[in-house]
């Protein structure tokens, strides 16, 4: 698999938002998949919820053993930095995602607007119904796909248009048999 295939493998199996977002952008974008700080159980909630579980803790310590000097501040402050990056970080993925939602929207906005141009080169002028049946690969086809479309997209990555082609079914952009 060289590196043009192994791209292609990748920006196939990204989701539909992804693809979207490139569109907006003008730049393929990957998004990571299990990885950063907002992916499982320790993300904002979860720091929050620490925060919480430290306050109970001190509660305890304080129900049990009464009042220590050294223990008490140190559980206030771990609970008070646990709450407040929570927050915070909750209130970046808010904002985060409001502009991940506005690109999304303006992708899906822009790939609508050109499906006309493409489906004319791809099933008018290529022959996707007729071509279609020698690449049983998606990679391969969307590979293909993207080289008839680089002469008439321009602004976009050619290969993210490809995919999302290929996702929707060329055979039913086609009204193939």
């Amino acid at each position: 698999m060289n590196d043009k295939e192994r791209e292609m493998y990748f920006v196939l199996h990204e989701s539909d938002e992804a693809l979207y977002r490139s569109i907006a952008r003008g730049e393929l974008v990957f998004e990571p998949k299990g990885f950063g700080p907002d992916s499982g159980p320790a993300g904002p909630i979860g720091s929050i919820m620490f925060g919480v579980l430290m306050l109970g803790v001190a509660g305890l310590v304080d129900t049990i053993f009464g009042y220590r000097s050294i223990v008490h501040p140190i559980l206030f402050v771990i609970s008070a930095l646990a709450i407040g990056s929570g927050a915070i970080y909750l209130i970046v993925l808010i904002v985060r995602n409001r502009k991940r939602g506005k690109e999304i929207a303006t992708g899906r906005a822009k790939f609508e607007s050109m499906l006309p141009i493409v489906k004319a080169q791809l099933c008018d002028e290529w022959g996707a119904c007729e071509k279609v049946r020698k690449y049983e690969d998606p990679t391969q086809l969307a590979m293909v796909m993207g080289d008839v479309l680089a002469s008439t997209i321009t602004g976009v990555p050619v290969a993210t248009v490809s995919a999302l082609v290929v996702k929707m079914g060329i055979k039913r952009l086609c009204a193939c048999p």
